[in-house]
């Protein structure tokens, strides 16, 4: 696990993060888009975490590669539906793109505060 400041420079350390991890212990998986999935939830902390600092974990366990993001928010990630996103919006993607890439994605509330957003990808 990896503690960073909530900036948007530190999606870069957020990739790299996961990317190391899922290099080592040699994850199946096209590491440019776990690395992609890492951006956008790393992203999304920091616009959306309501804080100063997030971290992110991957891991492997039973069957499951996974990659986790906390923030100090309650709010959980909503994916957009893409009628209402128009041509030249910023934003508003991210979650439609990890949607299509893993197997599932959600939310897990902590205590006191927070959240973590976690995606899967089952091994075969």
């Amino acid at each position: 696990m990896i503690e960073l400041d909530a900036d948007l420079v530190n999606v870069k350390a957020a990739r790299d993060h996961v990317a190391k991890i899922a290099e080592s212990q040699g994850w199946p998986l096209d590491v440019h888009l776990v690395k992609l999935v890492a951006s956008e939830l790393a992203t999304n902390a920091i616009r959306h975490g309501e804080t100063t600092s997030f971290w992110v974990d991957a891991y492997f366990e039973d069957g499951v590669y996974g990659i986790e993001v906390w923030d100090a928010s309650p709010i959980p990630p909503e994916k957009r539906d893409p009628q209402q996103i128009g041509m030249f919006d910023e934003s508003g993607r991210g979650l439609l793109t990890v949607d299509k890439i893993v197997n599932c994605w959600g939310t897990k509330y902590t205590a006191p505060k927070g959240k973590i957003v976690f995606v899967e990808w089952w091994a075969a």
